[in-house]
């Protein structure tokens, strides 16, 4: 997994995990790095060193950016990596809900080596800050619209239609460019306000109800409430605009 930042470096070391082998040398080290500017991410795989019985040269490598908006094109060694809507073998994928960037390599040769460089997207909000920007705080916030609707979707009646076509809208982006994922984006996070009232007023419908019956616990209006809360202080961390 590759995370934003300028860059960094990771050694991968392996041997057979069962064995005192490593006492000797036998053992594999990869080197690993990640480099982003304003307009590329790249992970270099170096070709492995050493070796151990029971190794294996060839395997399939899957490279996940993460917390990035659909990428304008994806390489291989210089090669184009064509794109899928989900996770197929020797293609490129995005997958919305995650902000992530997947790369599936086939049967790659250890001893070779790779390079895989993803070409950004320049977009900006209608703000004018970088688009890349829209991107924080945005699983979090996905985690929690997925709890609660989980949670209070059979107390909502029509209105959890909201929350579901805001999942349609980000789940659509998986085809979608970076301006139509930004675009999504800014619908869910504009849209939090109101799922915040229509909360509060669903939450204060149950209390209205339970009041009836003041001898069995307020169980509807409780849950709603704390799903309420868990949205506005979603607002209070990564407000819209």
């Amino acid at each position: 997994m590759a995370y934003p930042g300028e860059g960094g470096e990771h050694l991968l070391y392996e041997d057979d995990g069962t064995s005192q082998g490593y006492l000797s040398g036998q053992s594999v080290t990869t080197r690993i790095d990640h480099r982003t500017t304003a307009t590329t991410r790249t992970v270099r795989i170096r070709p492995a060193e050493g070796a151990y019985r029971g190794w294996s040269r060839r395997r399939d490598i899957e490279i996940q950016f993460r917390n990035e908006l659909p990428p304008v094109a994806l390489n291989l060694d210089g090669k184009s990596v064509p794109r899928a809507t989900s996770a197929t073998t020797g293609h490129w994928w995005y997958d919305p809900m995650t902000a992530t960037t997947h790369v599936s390599v086939p049967k790659a040769d250890m001893r070779v080596g790779m390079t895989v460089r993803l070409k950004r997207a320049k977009v900006t909000r209608a703000s004018g800050v970088d688009g890349l920007d829209a991107l924080d705080g945005l699983v979090g916030l996905l985690r929690r619209l997925t709890l609660v609707d989980q949670t209070v979707r059979t107390l909502l009646g029509d209105d959890n239609r909201r929350i579901v076509s805001l999942f349609r809208a980000i789940e659509g982006s998986a085809s979608g460019s970076a301006a139509d994922a930004l675009a999504a984006i800014g619908s869910v996070r504009d849209d939090v306000p109101e799922l915040v009232s229509i909360l509060g007023r669903h939450a204060d419908g149950h209390r209205s109800i339970e009041a009836v019956k003041p001898a069995e616990p307020p169980v509807n209006s409780v849950l709603i409430e704390s799903m309420r809360k868990v949205l506005e202080q979603t607002l209070v961390q990564f407000p819209s605009g």
